[in-house]
């Protein structure tokens, strides 16, 4: 299996750390066993929580909004031997010169669906979880 980061990419306030609390509620409904829970930091955001199915680790962080917190995130999800990593990072802007320091992951960017609607907005949240939560099984396989 080769080592995977996942980001999902967006704006500010689109939603993206709203989406890895669903992610991570829906790892733990599908039996993914938690190893260590960095989630209770605020409302939507959060350091870190590490998942391990079949012995195999998946650690996400929710903050995305600085190349530094999430390069070091990241650093501490890959020193816990996690092999897929999820995180937010902005659309555009240096967050998104993260992978250069994971060089033996690869890196896919799933971007945050958006809308105006209001009350479209939680929709679109758990159909992002959900096409996250299916490459992480696809990935496991």
């Amino acid at each position: 299996m080769k080592k995977t980061i996942i980001a999902l990419k967006g704006k500010g306030k689109s939603g993206k750390s709203t989406t890895l609390r669903l992610l991570s509620n829906k790892l733990e409904i599908q039996g993914f066993k938690i190893i260590i829970d960095k989630r209770k930091i605020n409302r939507t955001d959060f350091k870190y929580v590490v998942f391990s199915k079949n012995g195999i680790r998946v650690g996400i962080t929710s903050y995305g909004d600085l190349l530094e917190i999430i390069k070091n995130n990241l650093k501490i999800l890959e020193n816990l031997n996690c092999k897929i990593l999820i995180c937010a990072c902005r659309s555009r802007g240096e967050t998104l010169n993260f992978p250069k320091y994971f060089s033996s992951y690869r890196v896919e960017f799933i971007e945050k669906s958006i809308t105006d609607i209001v009350s479209e907005r939680n929709k679109l949240n758990k159909s992002d979880a959900n096409k996250i939560y299916k490459r992480i099984k696809e990935i496991l396989k």
